[in-house]
């Protein structure tokens, strides 16, 4: 890959739009993330589209959508989970996007999207001095004495601030006298906030500073080198694989459908739980090694003969209609797990990887019967981005509760220890909770007082931390406090054994 320069601005400007952002990502810093992290990554790409100049949409800027819409949910849902993988994967969205955007024609099949966002986290730290390069006293023409001017502040700017710094370190003074100046500004602290803050910006501003100059100012170029494709396999190895496993396949399915899919009747001496237990974390597995070795086997394998291509594809598609009833099975072994033990987090994100599994195969099967040349990468990465991104709108916290209470008032069974460890997006629908005994008051009390303490300070907290679900836990449970240690105090009934220590003693 080719870099070559293509100044779209002067690189000592880039500064201006740097300290702001730098300036705005202070000030939203130190705070719980809400509405402010969808402002930082709306400004953030405003930015670059501004100064880029980017007028023409193309369809490449339905990346956007995902973009916007993750870090959205940082305003609506508490979701721990999926709130960490975000904070990584919004970042990458943003710069995916920068580049697709940038490159419109990008070639998607070789990897070039990736190697590219790899590239550009970093040439942003390779360029994070550039802009301060860039600054010269040598411009002429119209208005070159204020350019001279301004420029000179710039470089003098970093080094106002960290004099200051140290100054306010050392003098308690001269310290609060800044302090006071700044407090209306930024809403800071006066013990230490100044040295902090003024860090964070120079931090802050310089990272995006090498964001905006690698964005704009830098090119990769890239050209197609004409070779022969490495196919070392022959295709005799690979037919005996593929048959092999077949027979294996059959029998299994045959067993699946005699049994799994049989009803309860057909199991014998097994609990449908019981037998669901064993095996949704190997047939995952299986299904993964059958992908990986179709793609291998096509990759790798010389096709010289017709008859060749038919045999390979004839023993791949039968494969693949195996590998769906394997997928099925594991899909309905989970399903019976959670009738037995209940919702949680990590089996909810099981069936989103059973499904995007079956929408993978389901696009591989299409690819190898019907129409060989469509992107395989481009729909792997499409099925599993909009997944992962209606996974965030469903309020997967929300949709536990509300499944273990239907399963709650089925049984009379419900484990509100670990209700009491999802996010605050649960409350509204454990708030609906009517118990019919008093084994689980005392668990439902310490719920909402754990629920309501990391709430409790909501109205002392900044506009931009506003998030919608912690606001609607606060008015759910501010009420409901006195009713809570009422609950608290009935007396502690025995639980069911397979509600608490059988529940955790299970792999998943």
């Amino acid at each position: 890959m080719k870099i070559t320069t293509d100044i779209k601005i002067s690189s000592g400007l880039l500064l201006i739009p740097a300290y702001i952002l730098g300036v705005v990502f202070n000030y939203f810093w130190g705070e719980y993330w809400g509405v402010s992290y969808p402002i930082m990554i709306t400004l953030i790409m405003a930015t670059y589209l501004i100064l880029g100049k980017h007028k023409k949409i193309e369809k490449n800027w339905l990346i956007l959508i995902p973009l916007f819409a993750l870090s959205l949910t940082f305003a609506i849902f508490d979701n721990q989970t999926l709130r960490l993988i975000n904070h990584f994967l919004v970042p990458a969205l943003l710069i995916a996007s920068i580049l697709l955007i940038k490159y419109p024609k990008l070639d998607f099949h070789r990897g070039l999207l990736l190697e590219l966002i790899v590239d550009k986290i970093y040439s942003t730290f390779e360029n994070i001095v550039k802009p301060y390069k860039g600054i010269s006293t040598q411009d002429v023409g119209v208005g070159a004495g204020i350019k001279k001017t301004f420029k000179s502040l710039l470089v003098a700017l970093p080094i106002i601030i960290v004099v200051i710094a140290l100054l306010s370190s050392a003098d308690k003074i001269f310290s609060n006298s800044i302090n006071d100046f700044i407090d209306n500004l930024f809403d800071l602290d006066a013990d230490g906030s100044i040295i902090r803050s003024i860090l964070m910006i120079i931090t802050a501003s310089t990272i995006f500073g090498g964001l905006l100059y690698a964005s704009l100012n830098t090119k990769r170029e890239w050209t197609e080198v004409e070779r022969e494709e490495l196919r070392p396999w022959d295709s005799f190895t690979p037919k005996i694989v593929l048959g092999s496993l077949l027979i294996i396949y059959v029998y299994f399915c045959f067993i699946q459908f005699k049994y799994l899919f049989g009803g309860i009747e057909n199991i014998g001496e097994f609990t449908y739980a019981e037998y669901a237990r064993q095996g949704f974390f190997e047939l995952m597995a299986v299904g993964v090694i059958n992908l990986t070795l179709i793609l291998s086997i096509f990759r790798f394998t010389r096709q010289k003969r017709k008859t060749e291509k038919i045999w390979l594809k004839t023993l791949s598609v039968l494969t693949i209609l195996s590998t769906f009833i394997i997928i099925a099975s594991s899909d309905t072994r989970l399903r019976l797990y959670e009738q037995t033990y209940g919702y949680t987090q990590a089996r909810i994100f099981a069936h989103v990887m059973i499904l995007l599994l079956f929408i993978i195969f389901l696009h591989l099967l299409y690819k190898i019967a019907i129409k060989e040349n469509s992107s395989f990468k481009k729909t792997l990465a499409v099925s599993a981005l909009s997944l992962y991104t209606i996974l965030n709108f469903i309020n997967v916290d929300g949709f536990i509760a509300e499944k273990n209470i239907e399963r709650y008032e089925e049984t009379g069974k419900i484990d509100l220890a670990y209700l009491k460890r999802l996010s605050v997006d649960a409350v509204p629908e454990v708030i609906k909770l009517e118990l019919n005994d008093d084994r689980y008051k005392n668990s439902l009390g310490s719920y909402i007082n754990h629920q309501y303490d990391k709430v409790i300070n909501l109205d002392e907290s900044q506009w931009y931390s506003y998030n919608y679900f912690r606001k609607q836990a606060y008015e759910n449970l501010k009420d409901k406090t006195e009713y809570a240690d009422k609950l608290i105090k009935t007396p502690i009934q025995p639980v069911h054994p397979t509600e608490t220590t059988k529940r955790y003693s299970e792999p998943y």
